[in-house]
């Protein structure tokens, strides 16, 4: 498809060679370091992976007149597509997230959650990591939060750094680096966590009792009913604030 990009290219500037090396120079160059030096990891190509579906987009584009050969090459780069997912989803080396779905099954315990959650319950998790793939699976009406283990007004000026920048602003009400201020809102707490670490870092055991436990993998849910129903108006912020 590359060559057909290149060949049958007839705008002035010729931007269909540009368009190729923009993926295969990168993956080319990086190839030949790595037969000296081992280098090649794939996320180092990420930035330009994104030509790959372009390049085959524009190939097709050239095909359009021609049915037959656009059907057989469309066949073509959906079966390879097919391959190169189930060959993801088969792997067993650690990489491209085999741990996630291999070990930790959080869609196993997001099921587990949208039968035994309420309403007015809160799910927290302690680290972004846990939270994004979390928050796929979630099919409970209920918005994960997310606990910081900074001060809060600190966090909130680098919040759009990082895995936090695909959390949009309207949810920054979601974070928290005091766990009173969930005695705001619920009564009863899902606490996400590995299964080593069990535990909620910063819940108090005199207003928080732990009743359930469940384990998927190695990640742990926990709940925690609270056992005094008030709570001071200082650490209650208003959710307004937060999003701005």
């Amino acid at each position: 498809m590359r060559v057909v990009v290149i060949w049958k290219d007839n705008s002035q500037h010729r931007y269909g060679g540009l368009l190729v090396g923009y993926f295969f120079i990168p993956a080319i160059v990086l190839g030949l370091i790595s037969i000296t030096v081992p280098l090649f990891v794939p996320r180092y190509l990420v930035f330009a992976a994104v030509g790959l579906p372009i390049v085959v987009a524009v190939a097709l584009d050239k095909w359009v007149q021609r049915p037959a050969v656009l059907t057989v090459a469309v066949m073509v780069v959906m079966a390879i597509e097919m391959q190169g997912i189930l060959s993801v989803y088969r792997q067993t080396d650690g990489l491209n997230g085999t741990y996630l779905r291999r070990d930790v099954r959080l869609d196993v315990l997001a099921r587990e959650l949208g039968r035994l959650t309420r309403p007015d319950d809160e799910i927290v998790f302690e680290s972004l990591f846990w939270y994004l793939p979390f928050d796929y699976y979630n099919q409970t009406a209920i918005q994960p939060r997310l606990q910081i283990h900074s001060p809060l007004d600190v966090f909130l000026e680098v919040a759009d750094r990082g895995g936090y920048a695909v959390i949009p602003k309207n949810l920054r009400w979601i974070y928290f680096d005091n766990p009173d201020v969930l005695k705001c809102s619920a009564h009863r707490i899902w606490w996400v966590t590995v299964k080593s670490s069990s535990n909620a870092k910063g819940l108090s055991t005199e207003d928080w009792e732990k009743v359930l436990t469940l384990v998927e993998g190695d990640i742990a849910v926990s709940l925690f009913t609270l056992k005094v129903k008030s709570a001071p108006d200082k650490v209650c912020p208003v959710r307004e604030i937060l999003i701005e």
